[in-house]
C-alpha cells in the first residue's frame, strides 16, 4: 500500500491542480468540509451536538485544540499540497493474481498535503480501525518513503497528521448527526473520542519510533 500510494502521488505530481474543489478543503480544514451538507460551521454543529451528548462533545473539541495546537507548532501548514486520492484503502484497490488491476474512487481528489492521504491509509488499514499497529505503521510509511522520501518535517507530523484524520471522520459524524441518523453518528462518533484518540495517543511514543527505525 505505501509503495502503491508513493507511485500513485508521483504520477498525480505530473497533472495541473486547478484549485480547491467546492466544499472541500485539506484534511485539517474542517470548517470547508461542513458547509458543503449543511450550510454551518463545525463549531455550530458541535454546539448543537453538545446539547445532546456534552461529554463526547467536549471530548471532540478538546482533541481539535490539541490537533490545531500541534499542527502550528509543528508547521504543518508550511508543507506544499500536491493531488491526493483521498480515499485510498483496501476497499477501493483491486487485484489479480497478485497484479493491480483498479483503482476506484476519486471523489475526494483534491490537492492536500501528500500526508493526508498517509493518515487515511495508515488508519484504514485492516486491522487498525480502532488501534495502530505500530510495527504496520512504519513498514506502510517505510515502504513509501523507499519510492518517495520523506522529510524529517513530514515524518514528525505524521502522527498529528493521523490525529486530524480521527477528527475529520468525527465532522463527518456530526454531518450524519444533523441529518438524522443520529444513533449510528453517536456510536461512531464514541469510538473516535472513547477508543480511535485516546489509542493513538498512548501509542504515538511506540510509532514514532518505529517510524524513525522504518526511514533511517
Amino acid at each position: 500500500m505505501g509503495t502503491l500510494l508513493a507511485r500513485l502521488h508521483r504520477d498525480f505530481a505530473s497533472l495541473p491542480m486547478r484549485g480547491q474543489r467546492d466544499g472541500m478543503g485539506r484534511l485539517t480544514d474542517l470548517d470547508a468540509w461542513v458547509p458543503a451538507t449543511d450550510g454551518r460551521a463545525f463549531d455550530k454543529i458541535l454546539d448543537d451536538f453538545a446539547r445532546k451528548q456534552p461529554r463526547l462533545a467536549a471530548g471532540i473539541a478538546r482533541w481539535r485544540e490539541t490537533s490545531v495546537d500541534e499542527l502550528d507548532r509543528l508547521g504543518y501548514h508550511e508543507l506544499p499540497d500536491t493531488l491526493i486520492h483521498g480515499d485510498f484503502h483496501t476497499n477501493n484497490i483491486f487485484f489479480q493474481r497478485r497484479r493491480l488491476t483498479g483503482l476506484l474512487d476519486f471523489d475526494f481528489v483534491r490537492p492536500d498535503t501528500r500526508l493526508a492521504d498517509l493518515a487515511l491509509t495508515i488508519a484504514l488499514a485492516p486491522p487498525a480501525w480502532l488501534s495502530l499497529d505500530p510495527a504496520a505503521v512504519a513498514t506502510l510509511v517505510g515502504a513509501y518513503h523507499i519510492e518517495s522520501p520523506l522529510s524529517e518535517q513530514e515524518l514528525t507530523l505524521m502522527v498529528p497528521v493521523i490525529r486530524s484524520f480521527y477528527l475529520w471522520l468525527c465532522a463527518f459524524g456530526l454531518i450524519r448527526w444533523t441529518d438524522g441518523d443520529i444513533g449510528n453518528a453517536t456510536r461512531s462518533l464514541a469510538r473516535s473520542v472513547d477508543q480511535r484518540l485516546p489509542n493513538l495517543q498512548s501509542r504515538t511514543p511506540a510509532i514514532e519510533s518505529a517510524l524513525r527505525s522504518a526511514t533511517s
